[in-house]
């Protein structure tokens, strides 16, 4: 598993809506949160370490050096808080060992793409003080093309690093210090194209006639004209805009 949605794909009864902004809800056995923004908590909680996330951005972080990955399903609000009334998802980094270990990984392929991940565990103190250091990077250009810039969007180009400190200065007591780091510089987009079966704009509401300005912008006409209709997903409908005029982009 590299990342979330790899962990959707893997999970049975699991899904997740994505939207602008990083906004997102993961359901699970078909409960979660149907409102999606970044102002609204999602009814599956996600925590690292057992500790809950609030705030995360839990498809866009790359998955490196895990000691497991939980999916608690149904409500969890005694160890998690009150957002996790349909489930958790936890996700354990790897701990400290009394054993000296190494390892590495790459990735190569199209779309020159590039990912690296690498860790070592170092021993220090027999097996009461003992530290980890892990990281992992991940490059590639964009899938979708600009026609108007003649350049790829949407790539890749982020890292994580991980140093985690086990303490063990008695033999009941165990103390673990981690330290993470996570960058991102990539040309990511908030969202892929949206189909949609464009809604004609009204000839008139409230018995008042509506502006009609076909392909243009007009502040009145085009804000009224967003919205969609009902339609296959198959339909030829959902991929067109009806007389040339194209939607407004807010960036």
């Amino acid at each position: 598993t590299a990342g979330g949605p790899d962990l959707i794909k893997q999970v049975p009864n699991m899904t997740f809506t994505k939207t602008n902004f990083s906004g997102y809800s993961i359901q699970i056995r078909g409960i979660g949160t149907q409102a999606i923004s970044v102002t609204t908590d999602p009814a599956v909680a996600v925590a690292l370490n057992d500790t809950p996330f609030i705030r995360n951005h839990f498809f866009e972080q790359e998955f490196f050096d895990l000691g497991q990955v939980e999916v608690l399903r149904g409500p969890q609000g005694t160890l998690y808080g009150r957002n996790a009334t349909a489930g958790v998802v936890n996700l354990t980094t790897a701990k400290p060992t009394d054993q000296f270990e190494a390892m590495g990984s790459a990735e190569v392929g199209n779309y020159s793409q590039r990912r690296f991940e690498g860790m070592i565990n170092l021993p220090i103190v027999d097996d009461r003080l003992d530290l980890r250091v892990a990281g992992e990077w991940t490059k590639r250009q964009g899938y979708s093309y600009n026609e108007l810039t003649e350049s790829r969007i949407d790539g890749r180009d982020l890292w994580s690093g991980r140093v985690t400190l086990g303490l063990k200065p008695a033999s009941n007591v165990q103390t673990y210090l981690v330290w993470e780091h996570f960058s991102e510089n990539d040309d990511r987009m908030r969202s892929a194209k949206q189909l949609c079966k464009t809604d004609k704009t009204p000839l008139e509401i409230g018995g008042k006639p509506v502006p009609q300005n076909q392909g243009g912008y007009d502040g009145v006409t085009s804000y009224i004209g967003q919205g969609c209709l009902p339609e296959s997903l198959y339909s030829p409908d959902s991929f067109q805009v009806p007389n040339g005029y194209t939607l407004p982009y807010y960036g």
